[in-house]
């Protein structure tokens, strides 16, 4: 009996072995992973250009510093006022009667590409500015008072 009860539990034990034994199956798939890229601006800091009548030297420069901030290798352009990639505007004002001029620069003052695609992302932020300036030999101006202003809203534009 005992010879039985012991062939009887090594039957069952091997049962449960050969039943424990896991089995697998693999299933492949595939992941795809899409970059949106894309291209982010700080605003430029308003800016006051100043004239005296009949002044002869142009106005100081005036500077106001804005970031582009694009993909890494993802080229682009800036433009002012809806203007061709880098390109200088002039401006004629005519409640004052003065002229100024707006231009892109790069963090060393250099004018920025005037090519479309010109500049090319480095992942992090770019510094630019956008440069002011107002002739002098415009003579009086018009202004019925001791000192008269006219606001003008420009558009910084990056195309990528």
């Amino acid at each position: 009996m005992k010879k039985l009860l012991v062939t009887l539990l090594s039957l069952l034990a091997l049962t449960f072995a050969v039943s424990g034994r896991a089995a697998t199956a693999i299933g492949n798939f595939n992941v795809t992973l899409t970059l949106n890229s894309t291209c982010q601006l700080t605003t430029p800091g308003n800016m006051a250009l100043s004239y005296t009548s009949f002044q002869t030297a142009a106005s100081p420069s005036v500077l106001s510093n804005f970031t582009v901030s694009c993909t890494n290798g993802l080229p682009y352009a800036l433009s002012l006022d809806a203007a061709t990639a880098g390109a200088p505007v002039t401006v004629n004002d005519v409640t004052l009667g003065l002229a100024y001029s707006l231009s892109l620069v790069d963090n060393a003052n250099a004018a920025v590409p005037t090519t479309a695609n010109g500049i090319v992302g480095v992942g992090a932020a770019q510094t630019f500015k956008v440069k002011g300036d107002v002739a002098g030999n415009q003579g009086a101006g018009n202004c019925t008072v001791a000192s008269c202003s006219t606001t003008t809203t420009h558009t910084v534009t990056v195309t990528y």
